[in-house]
């Protein structure tokens, strides 16, 4: 990604998920800091979950940054903060427009 339209909605195709099962999320995102989780969105090779969105609880801003981050799951498969993990994989960073 490179920039996305600023909105209630991030839209990916063709997503490459790091684990078999998780969330696939987005952050605020400033100086190389991540920030807030806006959204996730369940994945899933076992129940066949590929999502091509995450709806967002805040929308993003026109020129702001945000970062792509993918979490485990714990198991429950409900995500919660404090027990679903952020992978150490590369955030994927992204300008809204």
């Amino acid at each position: 990604f490179d920039s996305i339209s600023a909105g209630s909605v991030v839209t990916f195709d063709g997503a490459t998920f790091p684990t078999d099962e998780g969330w696939i999320g987005v952050r605020s995102y400033s100086d190389e800091q991540m920030g807030n989780i806006l959204g996730v969105s369940r994945y899933s090779n076992e129940q066949g979950l590929v999502p091509e969105a995450v709806q967002l609880l805040v929308p993003t801003v026109t020129g702001n940054q945000y970062a792509v981050v993918f979490f485990a799951d714990n198991g429950d498969r409900t995500f919660d903060p404090a027990f679903d993990r952020q992978l150490e994989v590369d955030p994927i960073p992204f300008t809204a427009e």
